[in-house]
């Protein structure tokens, strides 16, 4: 028996949406831009293609578009509870081996993809003139 999209079974308010992508925001801006520029290689095709995923879904949410839950979103269900308990959902994790690699920013992108998307799965009403403020200045620090 599957288990369906954890986000799905609970849909998150408003004010934890918002703190979550203030968190998000935070970690790109603190954690991710310059950990990326740590990375002595230009961008591969693949993370081009990651990032445009990601550009994607950050303008359909901020169009309104709602999301079906998807294979991804039934693989984190541990993360839930993390997520639910200390809103670092969007939190990464880098490999102990070689952190400053395309690899290792490869999987930072893959990983804020599904995340993403299963975040965006609970949402069960329009974006806030704030989520979507949030959301544009998330675009801002991706787009470079």
């Amino acid at each position: 028996m599957s288990v369906g999209c954890p986000f799905k079974e609970q849909p998150i308010s408003s004010h934890i949406r918002v703190q979550c992508l203030l968190f998000l925001e935070d970690t790109l801006r603190n954690f991710y831009v310059p950990f990326a520029r740590q990375v002595n290689e230009s961008y591969s095709d693949q993370e081009k293609k990651l990032l445009a995923r990601i550009i994607r879904l950050l303008t359909f949410r901020m169009e309104g578009q709602l999301f079906e839950p998807c294979f991804s979103c039934k693989s984190v269900r541990h993360e839930f509870i993390s997520f639910f308990c200390a809103q670092n959902y969007f939190r990464f994790t880098l490999s102990t081996g070689c952190p400053f690699s395309i690899t290792a920013r490869t999987k930072c992108l893959h990983e804020l993809v599904i995340k993403l998307r299963c975040f965006f799965v609970c949402q069960i009403d329009r974006c806030s003139v704030r989520e979507r403020k949030i959301l544009s200045r998330v675009k801002r620090i991706l787009v470079h």
